[in-house]
């Protein structure tokens, strides 16, 4: 009930964050627990200039198709 109704906007989105930081799932662990789902533990490193110079490219190609 409280995802659903928390996702459709129809609970206030601060008392659904608090209900889910209170109860714990079936695994005992609470709901809001964080966890790193962008760079799968590993360190997050700076772009180099070469990263930079494939992404300049990259969006100039998506430019020309969009054209």
């Amino acid at each position: 009930m409280l995802i659903q109704n928390g996702l459709k906007g129809e609970f206030n989105s601060t008392i659904t964050k608090l209900m889910f930081s209170k109860h714990r799932g079936e695994d005992g662990q609470p709901y809001m627990d964080k966890q790193d789902i962008s760079s799968g533990g590993q360190p997050i490193t700076p772009m180099t200039d070469g990263d930079r110079a494939a992404l300049t490219e990259l969006r100039d190609l998506l430019k020309q198709r969009a054209a």
